[in-house]
């Protein structure tokens, strides 16, 4: 059976626990990631390597439904959107000052949303295929992590003392994401600066997450909620002049078409443009007292000959095939 047949099968059975998200059937493809949510199009990607390395633990349908909960989730939970996208990396690098160090924690917090929110509301194998990702020193936390609030041993290496205070984050309250995430950042510190200097290529099992798969027009909707909900241009210019590339792929330059950069400041001030309004006076109408021309009707023989319209009747005078004029009266311009 092909991946593409056990997704045809599976499909379905997930979409109906995750209340039917308006989703694209998922593919299987080569990827730089285990599992990629692209936003644009609504579709979920499965790397294929990954999913091949665990089926020699798990069995296929494990691991496909598996992957599939983690990228619907994403969706449908965290981060839900490109505005809350770009909160929660601000506030990371509001914390760790780093961009590197940014993203990392942005994707490790997404993550820990993402899958927490699924095992604690539906069935969902996703426990299983963390036993045997595996991963380094950072991974090895989260897993620790998973195991202490989800309530199932999955042998994860964390620091207890750790684990316990990242344990007592509210990870599923969606009002504290940002306060949650900075003390997340600042626990794990110690661990994103150790995988950053070994220049791990893929500290997280499941992968990264950026702002390049998000449509247009939901990069356009989440910088207008953004550039509101800064604390100033310095936090806007900060978040997002580190997805230069990634906005610049989604056509935004200094202005909303196509460009090769992206000018934060200018940025700013178009998107909080967008909710500002000029009003504008309408002049007063009055009636003219006058009747005017306004449509045609067919002439019939009981009504006058002086108002048929020799132009739209062809110069004809037939009953049905003539056109008369109704009309009603006018209006002018009055005064304030």
């Amino acid at each position: 059976m092909s991946w593409q047949e056990v997704i045809a099968d599976i499909w379905p059975r997930v979409r109906q626990k995750h209340l039917w998200p308006a989703l694209a059937t998922p593919v299987v493809d080569k990827i730089d990631t285990p599992v990629a949510m692209r936003m644009h199009d609504k579709q979920i990607i499965l790397n294929e390597d990954t999913c091949r390395t665990l089926t020699e633990h798990l069995p296929i349908e494990t691991v496909v439904e598996a992957l599939l909960d983690h990228g619907i989730s994403h969706y449908t939970r965290c981060p839900w959107d490109f505005a809350t996208h770009l909160q929660l990396y601000a506030a990371a690098k509001a914390e760790l000052g780093r961009k590197s160090l940014a993203k990392l924690a942005t994707d490790a917090f997404i993550n820990v949303v993402a899958n927490t929110s699924c095992v604690k509301e539906l069935p969902t194998p996703i426990p299983d295929i963390y036993r045997h990702l595996g991963g380094g020193a950072l991974e090895g936390a989260l897993t620790a992590l998973y195991s202490s609030i989800w309530g199932i041993n999955l042998d994860g290496s964390g620091d207890p003392a750790l684990v316990r205070r990242l344990a007592r984050i509210p990870y599923l309250d969606r009002q504290q994401w940002t306060h949650s995430l900075r003390r997340f950042a600042r626990l794990l510190q110690p661990i994103f600066e150790t995988e950053m200097r070994q220049r791990q290529p893929n500290p997280l099992a499941l992968g990264r997450h950026g702002l390049d798969s998000y449509s247009q027009e939901e990069a356009l909707q989440g910088l207008q909620a953004f550039a509101q909900q800064a604390a100033d241009i310095d936090q806007f210019r900060d978040a997002v002049g580190d997805f230069t590339e990634d906005l610049s792929r989604l056509g935004f330059g200094a202005g909303r078409g196509r460009g090769n950069t992206v000018d934060a400041d200018i940025l700013y001030y178009m998107q909080l443009a967008q909710t500002h309004h000029l009003p504008v006076r309408r002049l007063p109408m009055s009636r003219s007292g006058t009747l005017e021309p306004y449509s045609h009707v067919p002439w019939e023989a009981s009504k006058p000959v002086q108002d048929i319209d020799l132009w739209t009747s062809f110069g004809k005078l037939l009953p049905g095939v003539s056109q008369t004029w109704v009309r009603r009266e006018g209006v002018t311009f009055g005064h304030r």
